[in-house]
């Protein structure tokens, strides 16, 4: 498949994911229709920045890259086509959990924790059950809490909002195409409080925190 992207970046034989059907109800959580899904193939030949306050999409050369020096640069690895990056989460019960994340850039949720990932994981006392997300095996069940804070380098991301999903809904849904180790994602409710780089091809990511920064998380 060829991609054109304005100004003049065009690619052939490129992989793209191309949904004919709406399978995963991608409108009902995102409130617009997505027609395809742009990954590995594209971060990996590119410096992607994506600027959550101006909605765009900034694509640089690695060769012509270099980071704004107030960007708070995080070290990731890239596994299986994907970033992850290890940090650590503090849970509402003063407990700490140095957490392995998967950087999700297309989930609309903040934070995603597993507890039977982790001793130290666990569902916050005051917690709502709901239906969290959707997968190609169907709903995926679990509950929703709010956590103290998640450590980003020098920015510390406080009273969020996380998801903990029932393990037999998550792992089913799941289960086929996941093959690295982790103990969660973090999503677009955190990411679009900063201008979010990704420089796979180095592996690191960069953040550069915007206006939404100390926008409270709260639950829909």
């Amino acid at each position: 498949m060829s991609l054109d992207l304005p100004p003049g970046v065009h690619g052939e034989g490129h992989a793209l994911l191309v949904l004919e059907e709406d399978y995963l109800e991608l409108r009902n959580y995102l409130g617009a229709d997505v027609h395809g899904v742009l990954g590995y193939e594209l971060f990996s030949r590119f410096i992607v920045t994506i600027d959550y306050e101006r909605k765009e999409l900034i694509l640089t050369r690695p060769d012509r890259f270099k980071p704004k020096r107030n960007a708070q640069k995080i070290k990731i690895s890239v596994e299986d086509t994907k970033p992850y990056f290890v940090t650590t989460v503090s849970m509402t019960d003063s407990s700490k959990c140095h957490a392995k994340l998967l950087v999700d850039s297309g989930a609309s949720h903040g934070l995603i924790l597993e507890p039977d990932s982790n001793d130290t994981i666990k569902v916050p006392d005051l917690f709502v059950k709901s239906i969290i997300g959707r997968g190609l095996g169907g709903v995926i069940t679990g509950k929703i809490g709010r956590i103290s804070s998640v450590d980003l380098g020098k920015y510390d991301v406080k009273n969020v909002i996380a998801n903990f999903p029932d393990p037999n809904s998550y792992m089913d849904t799941l289960k086929t195409s996941r093959s690295v180790k982790r103990n969660g994602a973090i999503g677009g409710e955190i990411l679009s409080r900063f201008k979010v780089t990704f420089d796979f091809p180095r592996e690191y990511l960069y953040l550069q925190k915007n206006s939404a920064f100390k926008k409270r998380f709260i639950t829909t």
